[in-house]
């Protein structure tokens, strides 16, 4: 029996404001890249082993396929690629073509969002996950932008130059608001994994309110000789949530050092003999969401690599993703609960939504569709926000993992 829309119900009912637990901090590997193109493996007590060498890396992220890396890799003042790495093996498995990258990101296709410096300056541009395709998103920026989403408003969020915070629509259709902020320089964006929140990585540690467009700075400067990069917050389900943060010490070593929400350092990780410039959770991408046939037909993919053969839930919310479901011992499920939510909890939608509810298989993995190109141009626009719960009796709640929330605009 899946038991979650019954907890649902209680905990929608009951109203249970019950306080975040204490991060689990490493509940998985993290991979670290560096300024000479190395990709490192680092175990959750510290141990760092090599995963291969790729050139001068400036940023990675996890592939949706949750078994790969993407690595942006520089090779001129112009001109660079990007590269898929088999987490595993190490090896490259697609190589494509880009201008001179810095920072990386996924969107809600599954394709690339890159800023890069080429002939024509700097602007961010999106990259077909296949390598068939890329186009220019934005134009002319002065200095190199970091970028993420908010997940409430599917707004991105770039930190450009020393003070500035843009807010753009989903479709990049032009500048909403500019945050003039007193941090300095924006090296990297991260979402916090239960508040409607963004960090800033930059000689500081601060906080975005995307709701008040405030930012409030967390920490002094952490290192004045180069700056900042591979900004992640904690991915261990259910918790508060530490920050993993890259400081650049001085021009010949850096470090792993953890912060929690409010900036209070928690110590050094790791260290390393080079410029740290990238960081991830390996295998963290738990839910993640991928075009099948334009522009409304998708693959969600499910992966926790952990819980191979248990049964999982995908809900869908039309109501957004905070505070979310809170239920007792600070899980959280990140779905504002609405008939939809119910809906999906108790069956599948087809041909609408299919595979919802299943098991997962040796891996750990399952593919969920959502078909809505037979509905046409009526849902252009609307928002949905999908989370997966893995089910397990001998949890407590019966609940083994949840995954961050995922929002697609249609």
């Amino acid at each position: 029996m899946n038991p979650l829309p019954s907890l649902l119900l209680l905990a929608f009912i009951s109203i249970l404001l019950v306080a975040p637990a204490d991060a689990q901090p490493y509940g998985t590997d993290l991979i670290v890249s560096d300024y000479s193109g190395n990709l490192f493996r680092v175990s959750p007590k510290g141990a760092i082993s090599t995963i291969g060498n790729y050139g001068q890396l400036w940023s990675i992220k996890m592939d949706p396929d949750n078994k790969h890396i993407i690595g942006a890799v520089s090779t001129g003042r112009t001109t660079g690629h990007l590269v898929r790495i088999d987490h595993s093996t190490g090896l490259i498995t697609t190589t494509i073509p880009t201008g001179w990258l810095f920072l990386v990101e996924v969107d809600q296709d599954g394709d690339y969002l890159v800023s890069q410096r080429d002939a024509a300056g700097i602007q961010v541009v999106k990259v077909k996950h296949d390598g068939s395709g890329m186009s220019t998103i934005v134009p002319g920026f002065s200095s190199v932008p970091a970028f993420t989403r908010d997940r409430t408003s599917g707004d991105w969020i770039l930190g450009v130059g020393a003070n500035q915070l843009l807010r753009y629509p989903h479709d990049w259709s032009g500048v909403k608001t500019t945050v003039t902020h007193n941090s300095v320089y924006t090296y990297e964006l991260t979402k916090d994994p239960h508040l409607p929140h963004i960090y800033l990585g930059a000689l500081q540690l601060a906080r975005f309110d995307p709701a008040s467009n405030t930012v409030t700075t967390l920490t002094g400067n952490i290192a004045t000789n180069l700056g900042d990069r591979g900004l992640v917050t904690d991915r261990s389900p259910g918790a508060g949530g530490a920050m993993i943060y890259m400081s650049s010490a001085s021009s010949t070593a850096s470090s792993i050092q953890r912060f929690d929400r409010t900036g209070v350092n928690l110590g050094v990780f790791a260290s390393f003999s080079t410029w740290v410039t990238g960081i991830v959770f390996d295998k963290s991408k738990n839910l993640a969401s991928v075009i099948k046939t334009p522009p409304n037909d998708r693959y969600l993919r499910i992966s926790f690599p952990a819980d191979a053969g248990k049964p999982y839930t995908l809900a869908l919310s039309l109501s957004g993703c905070t505070p979310g479901v809170k239920l007792p011992g600070g899980l959280v499920i990140p779905l504002v609960l609405d008939n939809l939510t119910i809906l999906t909890t108790r069956q599948p939608l087809p041909p609408l939504l299919v595979n919802n509810l299943g098991i997962l298989n040796a891996s750990g993995e399952a593919v969920a569709t959502l078909s809505l190109n037979p509905l046409g141009s009526v849902i252009t626009g609307v928002r949905l926000w999908a989370a997966v719960v893995v089910i397990d009796p001998n949890a407590p709640l019966g609940i083994s993992q949840i995954s961050e929330p995922v929002l697609i605009i249609l």
